[in-house]
């Protein structure tokens, strides 16, 4: 189940009971000589344009690997000085099917994509599963 929506910290607070971080890779711009590059220069600020985050299903105390993945990408634009810039971003969440179809998994995570909608202020707005076309619908999957 892939669902497209709002920003990491949303995802976060939205899913901070049901899932932990197991792995994380970021992308960051990277100037001429392939450092990472400072914008403006002299600010210490970095931009960050992806982050990827691999989450178990936290139930309890029982941790099931490879459950869920977030994704955040931003598209960057340069201003005049050429300082760089988001202008567009997009943050993914895929749930691995498997850990999902067990009646209390499918709970939780009706209430955290119920929860990120609200914290987000925006509404889910495409929902797809490769595995289970017919069983996913807007706040996870139904009982096959």
């Amino acid at each position: 189940m892939t669902v497209t929506g709002t920003t990491p910290w949303i995802q976060r607070a939205a899913f901070r009971d049901l899932l932990q971080v197991r792995e994380v890779t970021a992308e960051a711009l990277l100037g001429p000589d392939f450092e990472v590059e400072v914008d403006p220069p002299g600010t210490g600020e970095v931009l960050i344009t992806a982050v990827q985050l691999g989450c178990a299903l936290r139930n309890g105390d029982v941790l099931t690997p490879d459950a869920a993945e977030f994704f955040y990408s931003c598209d960057v634009e340069y201003d005049e000085q050429d300082h760089a810039k988001p202008v567009d971003a997009q943050a993914i969440v895929t749930m691995y099917a498997d850990v999902w179809h067990e009646p209390v998994n499918r709970e939780l995570l009706e209430s955290a994509l119920g929860r990120w909608e609200e914290e987000s202020g925006a509404a889910i707005t495409e929902w797809r599963s490769t595995t289970s076309p017919e069983l996913v619908v807007r706040y996870g999957f139904r009982q096959a």
